[in-house]
């Protein structure tokens, strides 16, 4: 009976030319290579290749054989990836949103009422989310933008406000009613670099420098250790606490409120409802 080993060896010979290139990127020995065509051959009732003194090479039928071979092999990957992609999505729960602040709370709800699924979670663009929403690769997604499709479910979930964050002593420091984005420009700022859709912000701050960090730990230590302003939100300073040594400036622009949705396909309403 011919086995997926074998198909996978024929393929190898067709793209080496050879059979003992073949048996070398395969790792086998050249005459074990030649055995396992010829059980192939006699298998199948038909030969696959013509051989001649010192040279092997594919016939028609060798040829034709490779072609499916190919498709079967395809065709085989696909079946184990699909199983185990099934099996995956029984287990987890997959979550893609557009922006760090809205999971910190979603996710310690899911794993609550889920506790026996692993959540995995995703920062990505809108499009992205709603494209990985329909393929199935996220279970859950949180946008900044609601989606009016009849495949979806999708409700309003949290609004977000950014705020910036000042020394005492800043100049900044007394305009406790907000700040526009012509009155912060200009000064220099920490800006950790994954910020999500709030990096929409920046354009309107083309002459201010940003000391951005990629750590998570070195930005935190350089929050403590520096008085240099820091973005900040509403959900932020709520599950994580105001910054040291600075005031709180609401961000008086509208570009600064986000308003998030969350949204699952119309199969797993479910789980909006159980949150």
């Amino acid at each position: 009976m011919i086995d997926l080993q074998q198909l996978k060896q024929l393929v190898t010979i067709s793209d080496c030319g050879t059979v003992s290139k073949a048996a070398e990127v395969l790792f086998i020995s050249q005459p074990a290579l030649s055995r396992s065509m010829q059980r192939m051959e006699n298998d199948l009732g038909v030969a696959l290749f013509d051989r001649k003194k010192n040279k092997i090479e594919l016939n028609e039928n060798g040829k034709l054989a490779v072609d499916f071979a190919k498709k079967l092999l395809t065709d085989f990957d696909y079946y184990m990836d699909s199983i185990k992609a099934f099996d995956k999505s029984k287990r987890n729960i997959s979550v893609g949103s557009c922006a760090p602040a809205p999971m910190w709370e979603l996710i310690p709800t899911l794993s609550q009422q889920f506790p026996d699924k692993t959540v995995t979670t995703a920062i990505v663009e809108n499009d992205v989310l709603i494209k990985g929403l329909s393929s199935g690769d996220y279970h859950i997604i949180i946008t900044s933008m609601q989606l009016n499709s009849p495949d979806y479910v999708s409700v309003k979930f949290r609004e977000e406000h950014l705020n910036i964050c000042v020394p005492h002593n800043h100049k900044l420091a007394t305009k406790l009613d907000g700040v526009t984005f012509e009155e912060m420009d200009g000064i220099s700022m920490l800006l950790f670099e994954q910020i999500g859709s709030w990096d929409k912000v920046l354009k309107y701050l083309p002459n201010t420098r940003f000391i951005v960090q990629s750590d998570r730990n070195t930005f935190n230590d350089l929050i403590q250790e520096s008085l240099l302003p820091v973005f900040a939100t509403n959900l932020s300073v709520k599950y994580f606490g105001e910054l040291p040594n600075r005031v709180v400036i609401p961000i008086d622009e509208e570009a600064a409120t986000d308003i998030f949705y969350i949204s699952v396909l119309k199969k797993n309403k479910h789980l909006i409802e159980r949150l």
